[in-house]
């Protein structure tokens, strides 16, 4: 996402603004390609640092899932979890894969 091509100034932005534009499907699959894609390319003298620091966040967010796979829950039960953007980006992609869970479309919450 260019900021300043599409004119976007996050500093003057309202808190219901920031929320809605980190939850754009472009913003979320930037998110995940920062941390992913872009940390794969740091080495150190040869060892993949970056990769190393993107597998110990994608285990993080596989941790917190299962503590969330672990609160005892029925079918009427709702969970609202706030997270940062790049832990929403792949919570998203957990979630839609889960059978136990049924995501909504967070945009329809922020109007």
């Amino acid at each position: 996402m260019n900021e300043k091509k599409n004119k976007i100034n996050e500093d003057k932005m309202s808190v219901a603004e920031l929320f809605w534009l980190n939850n754009q499907p472009d913003y979320l699959d930037a998110m995940i390609n920062y941390n992913a894609d872009l940390l794969t390319t740091v080495s150190v003298n040869g060892y993949p640092l970056g990769a190393e620091q993107a597998a110990k966040f994608y285990e993080r967010n596989l941790w917190m899932f299962a503590n969330m796979n672990n609160v005892p829950i029925t079918k009427d039960d709702r969970i609202f979890v706030l997270m940062g953007a790049t832990h929403t980006a792949f919570f998203k992609d957990f979630l839609r894969r889960s059978p136990k869970f049924k995501e909504v479309n967070t945009l329809d919450y922020l109007k």
